[in-house]
């Protein structure tokens, strides 16, 4: 599903594994910590809100080998990506598309709970970000999500 390719020579590309069957259950606590309940939700209501046309599907979900975590739509579908807050609009692979969405996710639910004060989740939620941005810029469509997370 992930296809990416190194961001510099001389470093090992990141790389994706798709999540065992019996591992399921500790993967969303592990990308989102106490906050996994909201995060994945807040996924699936942000991929609705700004891909046209996506209207539910299969999600995979990704351990990086850098550490990070991703959930990823299974599906061949390109998605119409609109961020008015940034005046993104662009077609994206359902890879790419999910990949921007858990971005914005990991930020807005780090943010939000970084106002209320819970800094070591805000600090677990905005590490995942950071190695989640850094498998976005190996991406064969990493221009593309860099402008829709800008």
């Amino acid at each position: 599903m992930t296809t990416n390719t190194p961001a510099t020579q001389g470093t090992s590309p990141i790389t994706t594994k798709q999540v065992e069957e019996e591992k399921l259950f500790d993967f969303l606590p592990q990308m989102f910590g106490k906050y996994y309940m909201l995060g994945e939700s807040v996924v699936y209501s942000t991929m609705r809100e700004l891909c046209v046309g996506y209207c539910g599907g299969q999600w995979l979900y990704f351990d990086l080998s850098n550490g990070g975590h991703f959930m990823g739509l299974d599906s061949e579908t390109d998605f119409e990506v609109i961020i008015t807050g940034n005046h993104f609009q662009d077609s994206l692979s359902s890879d790419a598309a999910s990949i921007v969405v858990n971005l914005l996710v990991l930020a807005r639910i780090g943010e939000s709970v970084l106002e209320r004060g819970d800094e070591d989740a805000a600090k677990h939620l905005f590490n995942e970000h950071h190695l989640l941005m850094d498998f976005a810029r190996e991406h064969k469509e990493a221009e593309k999500i860099m402008r829709a997370v800008d």
